[in-house]
């Protein structure tokens, strides 16, 4: 009768701790659950910021290299300028040559380190216009030789450009003469996207006339 009755204590006892073990049981389940759905969260996470990284990055390069090369698109701009301003110019088309002006844009002619002349926009039609109608008159013919073009600066905006010309002359396709050598320094801007010149300054060797 005793041992019956201890028998059902120990068979009580086991069930306890059974239930208990399942009770835990669970409560592990449960807990691993959480820690798989915490490091899966960490681990997508991690692939977003790393991701988020990797977009940052890939994006200052490409701004990177969309200013090299809007800074060596205006770079060849500028050069092109440079050697080609003076060609409307010989070719007595003054009006193609101010459109390579800002709208304040300005010519000036130096001598042995004085301003000889210095012309707006608006009146170098003045200047220049005689001048032209008395080459063609005479069968002459002037040529801006441009060598040496160095781009002293450059930013978004504006440029400071040197270059040396040697100035021709021919006469009724027979006689060449040289006129002068000219260091000119080019004051540049962009405007709406183009260079343009803004200050213009041709330092004479030897007086045109």
């Amino acid at each position: 009768m005793l041992m019956a009755k201890e028998a059902g204590i120990f068979n009580q006892g086991m069930v306890c701790i059974y239930r208990g073990y399942l009770s835990m049981s669970g409560r592990m389940i449960v807990m691993k659950r959480k820690i798989f759905v915490l490091a899966l969260a960490s681990f997508w996470g991690g692939i977003a910021m790393a991701q988020s990284a990797t977009n940052e990055a890939l994006e200052l390069q490409l701004n990177k290299l969309s200013a090299q090369v809007n800074y060596l698109s205006d770079r060849e701009q500028i050069r092109n300028l440079a050697d080609s301003f003076t060609l409307p110019f010989d070719a007595f088309d003054l009006a193609s040559y101010k459109a390579n002006y800002t709208a304040d844009g300005i010519f000036e002619l130096d001598l042995d380190g004085k301003v000889v002349q210095s012309l707006a926009l608006d009146k170098m039609d003045d200047f220049f216009l005689p001048r032209y109608r008395k080459f063609k008159a005479q069968g002459g013919q002037r040529r801006h030789l441009i060598t040496n073009v160095y781009i002293a600066n450059q930013s978004a905006e504006s440029a400071t450009v040197y270059t040396n010309a040697l100035l021709m002359t021919t006469l009724k396709h027979q006689n060449l003469s040289m006129v002068t050598t000219i260091k000119y320094t080019l004051q540049m801007k962009k405007v709406a996207g183009v260079w343009k010149l803004q200050h213009v300054t041709g330092d004479l060797d030897r007086s045109l006339d």
